[in-house]
């Protein structure tokens, strides 16, 4: 039986999965992600988890042997820029990320950086984003963004429960604690979260236009936590364009894979080549 190894690079942790050709995971790992680390030593913390990965099938009939769909291989879901030709772009961060897929197949671009969904600009003069344009979808809507915005509001004397939730800290809000400051109708964490899944819904109105696709899949952590709030804002919002109100067929969906989608994912991709 041939195995694959599915890699998720993300901006906190890297998680990883041996998959079957079937498409089963048969063991999950993950490791953090270096904060301020260099390509080095990102590198060395991804061979460190594929070798963990790897040792799991021991015991198994096969291993995996390298990379392409004949012997088993590794896929890699990486943030950044990937040119597909020549080298590999790892920029740490937990942002946003996208791709679009016509008739199959990823829509890559002459230089392999197409779709930087996340790095659409829809505040002219907005934000600061880690890529250095200012109002990026990213530096309103990703997980760091939100953290920004609640800090500021606090520190600004709004009242809130997410210190209390945080163990005392705003350093990183974890999705697990932006979930429960809704559940208790935290008013800043609300008042982020309303203007959040606005521009997320204005960002689909936008992606709508363009591709005019079937459908626009919302995954990642903060989506998966707190969607139950975000999801019909979005949809409120998408579904307010006037331009292809008439006839738009594209649906809102939020990812049924969770956290294994970017795993599953590059174990699909591999398996296509």
């Amino acid at each position: 039986m041939s195995y694959f190894i599915g890699i998720d690079i993300g901006g906190t942790k890297m998680a990883g999965a041996v998959v079957t050709s079937q498409g089963r995971i048969l063991h999950r790992s993950k490791i953090s992600t270096p904060t301020k680390g260099s390509a080095k030593g990102i590198f060395l913390c991804l061979v460190d988890l594929i070798e963990e990965l790897r040792s799991s099938l021991s015991s198994k009939s096969s291993k995996v042997k390298g990379i392409g769909p004949a012997c088993g291989g590794i896929g890699l879901g990486v943030p950044g820029i990937v040119d597909t030709h020549k080298e590999v772009g790892i920029f740490p961060g937990t942002g946003v990320g996208g791709a679009v897929l016509i008739n199959g197949r990823l829509l890559l671009g002459i230089q392999g950086a197409a779709t930087e969904l996340g790095h659409m600009v829809m505040q002219v003069d907005g934000p600061l984003c880690h890529c250095g344009n200012r109002g990026c979808l990213e530096a309103l809507t990703s997980r760091w963004a939100m953290e920004r915005d609640i800090r500021s509001l606090i520190k600004s004397g709004h009242k809130s429960i997410v210190k209390e939730l945080n163990n005392g800290s705003l350093a990183t809000i974890k999705s697990r604690v932006l979930k429960e400051a809704l559940q208790n109708n935290d008013p800043v964490v609300k008042k982020v979260f309303k203007q959040t899944s606005s521009v997320l819904g204005q960002a689909c109105v936008c992606i709508n236009h363009i591709f005019n696709p079937q459908a626009i899949v919302l995954g990642g952590g903060v989506i998966k936590a707190c969607g139950f709030f975000m999801l019909p804002i979005i949809e409120k919002n998408f579904q307010s364009d006037p331009f292809f109100k008439s006839f738009n067929r594209c649906r809102i969906l939020q990812s049924s894979l969770g956290d294994d989608a970017v795993v599953l994912g590059a174990v699909r991709l591999v398996k296509s080549r």
